[in-house]
Order: C-alpha cells, then structure tokens, then sequence
C-alpha cells in the first residue's frame, strides 16, 4: 500500500513536471524567439495590432474552448459522453461569433489584418483544448507534450512563410502553428468520434458550462482588459510597451495553468482536502511568489534589452509593477483548482466580479492621470482583492472536521 501511494506521488510530480516542460515549449519559443523577431520587423504599431489580435483569441478560447473542456474533465460519466459533442460545437460557434465581435470593439479591424486567417486559427485553437481533455482524463501528458512540440513546429514553419512573404501576413505563423497541433490531436485522440446526441444528463451539463462561459467571460475581461483598454485609448506603441514590460506577466502564468491543470486532473479523483495542507500551501506558495518577484526583477530588464532592445527605455518605469501582477497572477492560479474542484459553483462568480469591479473602477479612475502606471496599479489592487476573497472561500469550504465537499451539481 505504501508502495502505491509513493509510485502515485512520483507519477504526480513526473506529471507536473512534464506539463511544464510541454506548456514550456511554445510560450519560451513564441515569447524568446518568434515574436522578437517578428517585431524587430514590423515595427511598434503593427507589433502592437499583433498582440492585442493573439489576444483576442485566448480570451475567447479561455471562455468558450475553456468552459467545455473543463466541464468535461469534472464529468466523468459514461452515459453523458454524447452530450459534449453538441456542446462543443455550440461553444465552437460561440468563440467564433465572439472572436469577430471582440475584433471590432478592439479597433483591430480597421487595420488591415487578415480575419480569414484569424478565425481559422481560432477554430484549430478552441479545437485543441477540447481535445487535449482526453489526455488529462487518462492522465497521458506525455501526449501533452507531443502536441505541443507539433504547435512549436508549426510557428517555427509559419515563421519561415511569414519571412518569405515579406512580413505581409503574421497570422499565417499561429494557423500553422495550432494548425499542427490540431493535425497530431485529431490522429492521437477518439473524443470527437463521439456521438452528437442529446442525454438525459445535457441540461445540468449545459448549465454548468453555462456558469464556467459566464465566470470565465469575466475573468477574461480582467485578464485582457490591457487589450480593451490601453490599446484603443492609448494606442498601439503604448500597447507594445506594455506587453513587452509584461514579458514575465505572460510567461509566469501560463506555466503555472500548466501545473495547475495537472492539479485539477488529480483533485477530480480526491473527495476530501485537509485544512493543514491547505494552509502549508498557502504559505509555502506567498514565499514563491515573494522570492519570484526579486528574480524577475533581476531578470526581466536583462532578457528585454537583448529581445526587445528598441522598446527597453520606454519599458523600465513599469516593469516592477509588471512583475508584481505576474505574481499575484501566479498565485490565483495555483489556488483558483480548489475552488473549482470542491466549492460550490457559485463561488466563482464572486471570486470573478471580486476582481472585476475593482479592476474597472481603478482603470478609470488612475488610467487618464497616470497613463501605463495607472492601469498597473488597478489590475496589482484587483488582483489582491480577488485573491483574498478567493482564500476566504477556500477556507470557508473546508467543513469543521479540516475536509471539503466533492464539487456540487447542484
């Protein structure tokens, strides 16, 4: 028995340790590489266009791909298999309808970039998070990393296209690169051979989804609300330099989902949590993110300078705030797992408005008088507030004898 319990722990940590590795791939290749050399390129003002496009689509798939795919992995009911077929294309068609709506109101239309393209990218995109599911339902991360080393393959060849057509077309560089990851998880996976039918189970599943559409509609507009914000009303070379600030921002966050995701995977299949071990992470993860920032500090300017050497002056007066909110972001990362596997539903609207409201009030109120600083004091304020409710719940959750309850249908 003890000999079980040490091999699962192994298995876990070799887990984590390759989803890192596997979500490490494209963010260093895209963040160290790829898009350095685009913007040496292209200039401030389309590099700018760029990032505020790219992120368009993650929100968008953070909200529709996202929603079904975490519905799936908390579902584990044979019967309700046929269900997610139909939901899946209602959320696909969802995404897409949202990517142009969300490309207009940004401004990004008026510039010229190829929509065709975009929402083709988009589909592969929002495609392979369903998809991947089937990986972390059997745990297999060693799939994971496949498909993500397909996707680097895929932006290094869509570099080399994006270079010989003159620079005319950076969206060519992520159609192929979802594009191939697309291409490795339609042959690797059976999910989508699945029936489209309607189950007796598809209205909880659909109200469910529902509320992870809703949550994560408003955890997404405070992630990019800098696309929505800083780009339209102080433009794009304001756009660049903050993005570029933000380097760590991007990075940090993204690597931490990776770890996270593996936690969800492994929370699915544990009914009770102790108020200890609860607190022991708490602690040890504030002490991460306290030693985290000291090395970004250190860090970030040096990796700027030599990437993004055009864009480093306009960049130094943020970066300590940047590095603050990659941070904090970090942190609600990690803990935001918990919440999802064991509290109620409902949680996550608070936990969501939490940061929200503030966030918004904040940007009016300091943007205008304090430009790019202004809007990093708003998010590093909505960041705390929405952290601190979000350990309230957790602690609220567990029961008095230290165990939490197994996430609600209700």
């Amino acid at each position: 028995m003890h000999l079980i319990r040490v091999n699962t722990k192994f298995k876990f940590l070799g887990d984590m340790l390759l989803n890192i590795i596997a979500s490490g791939m494209p963010i260093a290749l895209l963040n160290l590489l790829v898009y350095p050399m685009i913007a040496g390129q292209v200039g401030a003002t389309t590099y700018g266009t760029l990032t505020v496009c790219v992120g368009v689509q993650n929100f968008v798939n953070g909200i529709w791909g996202s929603s079904v795919a975490y519905t799936r992995l908390l579902h584990l009911k044979k019967e309700e298999e046929g269900s997610f077929s139909l939901l899946f294309l209602i959320n696909l068609s969802g995404g897409l309808i949202m990517n142009i709506f969300m490309l207009w109101l940004t401004g990004c239309l008026k510039e010229g970039i190829n929509v065709p393209l975009l929402l083709l990218s988009e589909i592969f995109l929002i495609a392979n998070n369903y998809l991947a599911v089937e990986y972390r339902l059997k745990l297999s991360y060693v799939k994971i990393f496949m498909t993500n080393a397909c996707g680097c393959i895929g932006y290094l060849l869509g570099y080399v296209m994006l270079s010989a057509m003159n620079f005319q077309c950076w969206e060519i560089v992520f159609v192929t690169g979802y594009g191939a990851s697309f291409i490795y998880n339609l042959f690797s996976t059976s999910i989508w051979q699945q029936k489209l039918m309607i189950t007796p189970g598809f209205k909880l599943l659909l109200k469910n989804t529902n509320v992870l559409v809703t949550t994560s509609t408003i955890s997404g507009v405070s992630t990019y609300l800098d696309k929505f914000v800083i780009y339209p009303y102080l433009g794009a070379e304001s756009m660049t330099y903050y993005q570029t600030a933000s380097i760590m921002s991007k990075i940090i966050p993204m690597l931490a989902t990776s770890i996270s995701n593996v936690i969800l995977s492994y929370l699915v299949k544990i009914s009770v949590l102790s108020r200890k071990i609860l607190s022991v992470c708490i602690i040890a993860l504030s002490g991460v993110c306290v030693i985290g920032y000291y090395v970004c500090g250190l860090i970030v300017p040096v990796v700027i300078q030599v990437l993004y050497p055009s864009f480093y002056e306009k960049c130094m007066d943020i970066i300590p705030y940047a590095n603050m909110i990659a941070m904090l972001q970090m942190f609600y990362t990690f803990i935001v797992p918990l919440t999802l596997r064991y509290a109620e539903r409902r949680m996550q609207y608070y936990i969501q408005i939490g940061r929200l409201v503030p966030y918004l009030l904040f940007t009016v109120l300091l943007i205008g008088k304090y430009s790019l600083t202004g809007f990093c004091y708003a998010t590093i304020i909505s960041l705390l507030v929405q952290n601190l409710i979000m350990l309230l719940i957790c602690f609220k959750t567990i029961e008095g004898g230290g165990s939490v309850g197994s996430f609600s249908d209700d």
